[in-house]
């Protein structure tokens, strides 16, 4: 093989001599032509095949020093581009802008979620389900519960505390607003001045009728027992909205009929967009949307009024992963790290310096052997 190898290299070392002798025979010419005779085109000819001589020996010098410079480089290349296309971008930023029927949410676990309105939220009717505690003492109430039903005309929803962690489905319909908290602390405040109250608990049922002309004060709280859920359901005539829930996981699918284990998207219509990418994709009526490890920077719910049968979710934050579009058709929308870096202008500047590398590396070693 070494001798094979050898056998090779003799050939390019005779037509580098042969280059370089007819290089010197060129120049040569070329300033005899020069110092001899005016013919200066003859002479010009000449010094272009010697300067053709010359490219084309440092070529071939360059190519026998490295030959598998190219390779290698397109290579790295190749498996740089190939690596960029198939991996997908770790978190891309998402705008969500839905309307839903359903929502299942799970808080995140840095801090407890708290709504607060002063003055409180109007209400015609509010429903409260599950094993709870009450404490009314205005109203001569404190002990366990097992339901709360309370309406009238005077009467406003203050206060709503979540504990991290919870895990939240909310549902809006013709009977009001729903919330099923399950796997976290709830805790509630009311405030009643023309209201009626029915309580039932381990002592049986009640009913209560409150006209006072300063608000009593109920407060409601259900510990975290992740065998029980407890359900909230308020109906108002005024427009409610939600924010500054921090979550981690994100669905919209709801049960149809209810126990058929037969699930169906909760999403009306709706807006999907990357920023970074520069994509918007608009969701249809029963659209699938899935988003895996969502984590958010701003959610907002916008519930109408009595009577509506959706809400307005907007979701600002990042997902590790994103599909969308019909059933069983789903797209995957999450974009991969060559398409987010072709759309980064601030990486012009690398696009750039690895053009110029790329160049030098090419052009360096022939102009030094040229020398």
């Amino acid at each position: 093989m070494l001798a094979s190898w050898i056998g090779q290299k003799k050939p390019e070392q005779k037509q580098l001599e042969q280059l370089e002798q007819k290089r010197r025979e060129s120049l040569a010419e070329a300033t005899r032509l020069l110092l001899e005779t005016d013919e200066q085109d003859a002479a010009e000819r000449a010094l272009r095949k010697a300067k053709l001589s010359q490219d084309i020996q440092s070529q071939c010098i360059l190519h026998s020093k490295h030959p598998f410079i190219y390779p290698l480089f397109a290579l790295v290349c190749g498996v740089v581009v190939s690596f960029l296309w198939l991996f997908p971008q770790p978190n891309p930023r998402i705008h969500l802008d839905l309307e839903v029927e359903t929502a299942a949410l799970r808080l995140a676990e840095r801090k407890d979620f708290s709504w607060h309105a002063s003055p409180g939220l109007k209400i015609d009717r509010l429903l409260v389900d599950g094993r709870f505690t009450i404490h009314a003492p205005g109203l001569g109430l404190d002990g366990y519960a097992e339901r709360l039903l309370t309406d009238g005309t005077d009467l406003s929803f203050n206060q709503l505390i979540i504990t991290k962690g919870a895990r939240l489905e909310i549902e809006c319909g013709n009977d009001g607003i729903s919330l099923y908290v399950y796997e976290g602390a709830v805790q509630g405040l009311l405030e009643l001045r023309d209201a009626r109250l029915r309580l039932l608990g381990n002592k049986g049922s009640a009913t209560h009728t409150i006209q006072s002309p300063v608000p009593e004060s109920l407060r409601f709280s259900a510990q975290n027992n992740s065998g029980h859920r407890l359900h909230l359901r308020l109906q108002t005539a005024q427009n409610w909205q939600i924010h500054g829930l921090q979550i981690t996981d994100m669905r919209f699918q709801q049960e149809v009929p209810p126990d058929s284990n037969n699930f169906i998207s909760s999403i009306r219509k709706g807006t999907v967009e990357l920023p970074e990418i520069k994509r918007k994709e608009f969701l249809l009526d029963r659209d699938r949307l899935h988003l895996t490890k969502a984590a958010s920077t701003r959610l907002r719910l916008d519930f109408p009024a009595n009577g509506a049968e959706s809400f307005n979710l907007l979701f600002l934050g990042r997902a590790a992963s994103l599909a969308a579009g019909p059933d069983d058709f789903e797209q995957d929308l999450t974009p991969s790290l060559l398409t987010w870096i072709y759309h980064q202008k601030q990486l012009y500047f690398c696009w750039g310096a690895l053009v110029f590398a790329y160049s030098l590396l090419t052009n360096l070693p022939a102009l030094f052997a040229q020398r």
